[in-house]
């Protein structure tokens, strides 16, 4: 166990407060610089800070009621909270106030690190529930896996979009409508378990079409109403030319001609194609 926390160092507390474990380097073996913060201070500290934050938070919140009183008792608490913090550690510890102000600074970093992580991983129940949140709806397996996500007419944010391939169990998906674009087609190739997507009215041209070769499950396609032209029929037909499931793909009410319906289903010999 490391003895101090260097401040600015919070990258090695997140992988710390998440289990990884670090060998002793040579900077450990010596005393402690002043703008590092001692283990057995860290707990104290942190809470503290955190104190601090929360009330500097409703600060904030108070200054929307344009109510004086409500406004002034946030304040005293603000002030209270920092005066606390300032008393414990530079007027008793004697710490300087540039090593507090650095300590502080590792504390928020650490804490940001580890918010943004818990986020990445967001999935099951809680990353459905924000889904719902924005208007979506879906259906959670046995334990807790998504395997439906219907978003269609919803606009996601991209704090949403970039969730999706926290959903490896997903089976069907709908983005009709939600101008999902060919620069998001990353968001899908781990969707593995995927047997129907529905991408639908949307700004999509087909520049990464052949992407969904990584679906090895998918067997139903919607691509009606979107931008896609006879440009990206090599594309369909590099799909083809792999072992794939599909049986159904709609390419209604697109820019693709005759010749290059008659050419994707030729590559989905298999497969029901719906005309343009």
């Amino acid at each position: 166990m490391k003895k101090v926390l260097k401040s600015g160092g919070w990258v090695w507390l997140a992988f710390g407060l998440l289990g990884a474990s670090c060998g002793d380097s040579s900077e450990d073996q010596g005393g402690a610089p002043s703008d590092e913060i001692p283990e057995s201070e860290y707990e104290l500290f942190a809470s503290l800070v955190r104190n601090i934050d929360s009330a500097e938070r409703d600060l904030e919140l108070a200054r929307q009621t344009q109510n004086k009183l409500t406004i002034a008792n946030a304040q005293r608490q603000l002030e209270s909270k920092t005066k606390q913090l300032n008393l414990i550690y530079i007027s008793e510890k004697k710490y300087p106030a540039l090593t507090v102000e650095r300590w502080k600074a590792t504390v928020r970093g650490a804490d940001s690190s580890m918010a943004k992580l818990r986020e990445a991983n967001l999935r099951g129940a809680e990353l459905l529930d924000r889904f719902k949140a924005v208007g979506a709806s879906g259906q959670l397996d046995a334990e807790g896996n998504i395997i439906q996500l219907d978003c269609k007419n919803i606009t996601l944010p991209k704090d949403l979009v970039v969730r999706i391939p926290n959903c490896r169990n997903l089976k069907k998906l709908g983005l009709a409508s939600t101008k999902f674009t060919d620069e998001q087609f990353d968001h899908l190739l781990s969707l593995t378990q995927l047997t129907k997507l529905d991408l639908s009215y949307n700004p999509i041209k087909g520049s990464r079409l052949s992407q969904l070769v990584a679906l090895t499950e998918l067997q139903d396609l919607d691509l009606s109403s979107t931008q896609i032209g006879d440009d990206q029929v090599p594309q369909f037909e590099a799909i083809g030319k792999v072992k794939n499931k599909i049986r159904l793909i709609d390419i209604a009410n697109t820019k693709i001609s005759l010749t290059g319906y008659e050419r994707i289903t030729k590559a989905f010999k298999q497969a029901v194609v719906k005309q343009p």
